[in-house]
């Protein structure tokens, strides 16, 4: 009696050790940059009326988007008359991230550097959904459903689309219109482009 005692003894120590054994390897040998796919990002804002509203990357959003002076504002307007629609003012630093993760991600001496240093493409890509979930959901009044319109993040159409629940609005001008407002308001964007005038208003006059 006393010897199968101690061997249920041993037995259940042995067991103990061998799990202690296997999740310590386990996170020894797990890549601490690596984000655990099932890492989700959640954010809980106040409105003045006290009602709260949570988000997480899976929450409705609506991007609105195109080129410049092509009514952007307007719909956006249009948007904020909704009560349950909140899409603000345009926060110019979301474009400039998304800019900055599109050339993180470009196969180059410093994307095998980060690599080299535990950040990879999928912890860059998990951080900038955060910093877009953070920047949308904060810049301004809660809503039920919240927008975006930066003209310039359509560019990362892409890297957008991947979440669950995103709708895009893409507005697009008539071109000789465009032509001749960039013309008119000397707006200095699309460099390679706008800046060969004498082309521009040979396509205006065709």
């Amino acid at each position: 009696m006393r010897l199968s005692v101690k061997r249920s003894v041993v037995l259940l120590v042995t067991l103990f050790g061998a799990c202690t054994l296997t999740r310590t390897l386990y996170e020894v040998l797990t890549c601490p940059g690596e984000v655990p796919r099932t890492h989700m990002v959640s954010i809980r804002v106040q409105n003045s009326n006290q009602t709260q509203y949570r988000y997480n990357q899976n929450t409705p959003m609506v991007f609105v988007g195109g080129v410049p002076r092509s009514g952007t504002t307007l719909m956006r307007a249009m948007l904020d008359a909704h009560p349950d629609i909140r899409c603000g003012e345009e926060t110019r630093v979301i474009p400039r991230i998304l800019s900055l993760r599109q050339g993180w991600g470009r196969q180059t001496e410093e994307r095998w550097a980060l690599e080299d240093e535990g950040i990879s493409q999928e912890l860059l890509d998990a951080a900038t959904r955060a910093f877009l979930l953070e920047i949308i959901a904060r810049h301004g009044d809660p809503a039920p459903l919240l927008c975006n319109k930066d003209p310039f993040t359509l560019k990362n159409i892409s890297f957008l689309e991947v979440h669950s629940g995103i709708s895009f609005i893409i507005l697009i001008y008539f071109f000789v219109l465009f032509c001749i407002k960039f013309l008119e308001q000397q707006i200095s964007i699309l460099e390679g482009f706008l800046n060969n005038h004498v082309t521009l208003k040979t396509g205006v006059m065709m």
